[in-house]
């Protein structure tokens, strides 16, 4: 739109054919404008111009990007960095791996149709896995191999997490969740029958007193963390899932006693951020066993040394003695 207090809004592929006016309904609802009526639409179509999509934000230095990792058969994995969203969100809402794909394939390699099998956080980094097909039907029967694989257990995924406190030994977390619309998941009094809905969870390292309140600071001014409660102890936490659910280990671990170190949503103990109501913490999807794939990726939190080398070996390696 043109004039004082114009608005620009960009538009995804999904509106491609539809009439403008109708287009023009979507696109103020997604403004959060008042929708006139037909002809008032009409109207406003003159003073609406129509750009190409600007070409995606150049990503500061020292920040990172989506990449495509190695393919294996037609599964294809992807990292999608903390802050990132998984797909395009309705209406914009952040930068997406789902769109930034198109940009990360060969030239002339891109697959002839492709799917994203997974979701994380946005505040969640790590490996997402996706199906590649030479067309749809194909794309079809490799989505629903992987759906079955899931609901039979048969994929493991694994996790590292920076969990608030000291968590002493292995647990696992039964607890069956209730996934309705709302901004957190709400725990169920009795558990999950479902095992590839269980949290398995491993404490790797400790971290009390001047160590943990060294990390703190290190992990602050690398990350740009915002100011918050200094931690008396923090644990470095694998976590292991063969399904999961939306926001399942944040909930599982809130459930132990040990929510995620700065998890706004799940800590009570923790101000909710303004933003969207999880704020920032350190969970990362470091390790994916399909049946006919698999993919290691440790997190970029530590420098190389003592713990850097945990992390790898419990990834590459203890992970699949977990469960």
């Amino acid at each position: 739109m043109s004039g004082p207090g114009a608005r620009c809004h960009t538009v995804g592929a999904d509106l491609a054919g539809r009439r403008l006016d109708a287009a023009l309904a979507e696109v103020l609802e997604a403004l959060g404008e008042p929708v006139p009526g037909l002809r008032g639409r009409r109207r406003l179509l003159d003073s609406i111009g129509l750009l190409p999509a600007t070409p995606q934000a150049e990503i500061p230095a020292g920040e990172e990007s989506p990449r495509r990792l190695a393919r294996q058969g037609c599964w294809q994995a992807f990292f999608k960095p903390a802050g990132w969203h998984s797909v395009s969100l309705a209406g914009g809402g952040g930068r997406s791996l789902e769109a930034a794909i198109p940009s990360l394939w060969e030239v002339g390699a891109e697959p002839a149709a492709w799917a994203l099998l997974q979701r994380l956080d946005a505040r969640t980094s790590g490996i997402v896995c996706a199906a590649v097909a030479p067309d749809a039907a194909a794309l079809e029967r490799a989505v629903q191999d992987f759906r079955q694989a899931e609901a039979e257990g048969r994929c493991r995924k694994g996790y590292l997490a920076l969990l608030d406190g000291r968590l002493e030994g292995e647990a696992c977390v039964r607890r069956a969740l209730d996934m309705s619309r709302r901004r957190a998941v709400r725990l169920l009094e009795g558990d999950s029958a479902d095992p590839a809905r269980w949290t398995h969870f491993r404490p790797l390292h400790h971290w009390q007193g001047e160590a943990c309140a060294s990390l703190v600071r290190e992990l602050g001014a690398r990350f740009s963390l915002p100011p918050a409660a200094r931690p008396r102890s923090l644990t470095l936490a694998a976590c292991t899932i063969r399904r999961g659910a939306r926001h399942q280990i944040r909930a599982h671990a809130a459930a132990l006693g040990h929510a995620l170190w700065l998890d706004g949503l799940y800590a009570s103990s923790l101000p909710q951020s303004p933003r969207d109501g999880q704020g920032a913490f350190f969970l990362h999807h470091g390790a994916l066993r399909l049946p006919w794939a698999r993919w290691t990726l440790p997190p970029d939190w530590f420098a190389e040394g003592e713990i850097a080398a945990i992390c790898r070996k419990w990834l590459e390696n203890d992970f699949m003695d977990t469960v």
